[in-house]
């Protein structure tokens, strides 16, 4: 389970554009409306987060909802608040199944 403290990578928006988009429907902008949400799949990951696809972080908060802790803050700088689907640990293993 991931900690307060522990470091993590936020995931390339290839690999969740191919898990997550269904790309008949992607047209390169937007797919829900004018909030430049790419990916929704119980939290939204929007285009403005691409910019911290690659980089790793560390976790500085954690959200408890249905009874886990999937709901992550990755640091004071990001205003984003990131799903365990959009987040893999440092050896590349994912810390959410689909």
């Amino acid at each position: 389970m991931i900690q307060v403290g522990d470091k993590v990578r936020v995931r390339r928006l290839k690999d969740l554009a191919c898990e997550y988009i269904d790309i008949e429907m992607y047209d390169g902008v937007e797919m829900f409306g004018n909030w430049g949400i790419l990916i929704e799949k119980g939290s939204s990951f929007v285009d403005a987060m691409c910019k911290y696809c690659g980089e790793e972080h560390k976790i500085i908060n954690l959200f408890l909802t249905d009874g886990s802790y999937d709901i992550f803050r990755i640091d004071e700088a990001c205003s984003f608040n990131f799903n365990a689907y959009m987040l893999e640990r440092l050896d590349g293993s994912l810390i959410a199944e689909n």
